[in-house]
């Protein structure tokens, strides 16, 4: 099904692509995606870091998938559901405990290779076409990709075969369904 690279932030978007991939596993449908965080402005230094970006490098810290995805969830799940503010850092340091890591350690490492490790997946996303967010990259040029709420109803597994099919297919592609 989904086999590539999800360039994505903590906008709303990314949210509701997260949650169909999170479906679409529950389904039992074959999903290897590496999940890319993509800051909308390169950080040169640490302190240009603001508190959603750091949400980013923190997500790029963490290289074990599972504390990735627990991280992830933990994110949306604050800010979609709970309507926590995305530039709070208590929104950064719940979702660090939520994903098992340490504080203190991922804080240190935001500020020493925040910066470098966003590059690097700029760099990447850049190689590989990506222009907005969400971005699914897989067999083909980048489907940017726009969900509604009806994105939650019925099967996810439908959905991911029309990205998947996208993403193989020679043209560019961005996906949007109205809200």
């Amino acid at each position: 099904m989904l086999n590539g690279a999800v360039y994505f932030d903590f906008g709303a978007d990314s949210e509701r692509l997260h949650t169909l991939v999170e479906r679409a596993m529950g389904e039992r449908v074959p999903v290897t995606v590496i999940w890319r965080p993509l800051a909308a402005e390169p950080a040169i230094e640490a302190a240009d870091l603001d508190a959603e970006t750091k949400l980013l490098a923190a997500h790029e810290l963490i290289r074990d998938q599972a504390s990735q995805r627990r991280f992830r969830q933990a994110v949306f799940t604050m800010v979609y559901r709970h309507g926590d503010p995305l530039d709070d850092p208590v929104t950064l340091r719940a979702a660090i405990k939520v994903a098992g890591m340490d504080w203190s350690v991922v804080e240190n490492g935001i500020t020493r290779d925040g910066p470098r490790l966003l590059g690097e997946v700029r760099s990447a996303a850049t190689a590989a076409g990506v222009a907005d967010l969400p971005a699914y990259v897989g067999g083909g040029p980048p489907v940017t990709i726009r969900l509604s709420q009806a994105a939650t109803m019925g099967s996810a597994r439908d959905k991911l075969d029309v990205i998947a099919r996208m993403a193989r297919n020679d043209g560019v592609w961005a996906l949007y369904k109205p809200e």
